[in-house]
Parts: C-alpha cells; sequence; structure tokens
C-alpha cells in the first residue's frame, strides 16, 4: 500500500512511527474529501444550471403564449366593435360647447 514508511533510526512501534503513520492517513482522508466534495459541488452546480436554464425556457414560453392570448383577445375585440353600429349620441360640435374663459381675464392664471 504505497511507499514503505522511512526508518528514521527509529525502532518499530514507537511513538514517532506511529505519528508519521496517522499524518500519512489524515493526509490521504483529507485529500480523498476535498476532491470528492470539489467533484461533488461541480455535480451539483451543473445540475442546478440545467433546471434553472429549463425553468427560464418554461418561463419563456409561458410568456410567448400569454402574449398571443391578449392580442387574440385585442383582435377579437377591434372585430366586436367594428361591427356594432354607431352609438345614438348626436355628434360633437363646438359650437354648443361651453367653454371655460381663458388667459388672464378667466381668473385662472
Amino acid at each position: 500500500m504505497g511507499r514503505p514508511v522511512p526508518r528514521l533510526g527509529l525502532k518499530s512501534g514507537t511513538e514517532e512511527e506511529t505519528k508519521i503513520m496517522k499524518r500519512r492517513l489524515l493526509i490521504t482522508v483529507l485529500g480523498f474529501g476535498t476532491i470528492f466534495g470539489f467533484s461533488t459541488g461541480f455535480a451539483s452546480m451543473s445540475h442546478n444550471w440545467h433546471q434553472r436554464a429549463e425553468r427560464r425556457q418554461a418561463n419563456f414560453e409561458a410568456h410567448v403564449a400569454d402574449v398571443c392570448v391578449d392580442a387574440a383577445e385585442r383582435s377579437r375585440r377591434a372585430d366586436e366593435a367594428w361591427d356594432r353600429p354607431p352609438p345614438s349620441q348626436p355628434a360633437y360640435r363646438p359650437d354648443d360647447a361651453r367653454r371655460a374663459p381663458r388667459g388672464p381675464s378667466g381668473g385662472h392664471w
């Protein structure tokens, strides 16, 4: 399993040799954890990116559908208004309209 532990002139099973073994094991575990953590993070970011892209596309399609429906309704209302007979009110004539006096003599300046 990897390189042999350098002996450093110590007897087998000494406290220094145990520290070196624990340190190497800790470095290996932390290294694997780092690699696993980064790979999980990148996979999660990729997954979320694709979900957001699909959601954006669905929202855009819904928006376009709403715009089309609104345009069709406006067109239908315009057609109905065109087909309707004109109102029975007499036409507006400026002679009959009461107009407020304008200018400084009218009192609102």
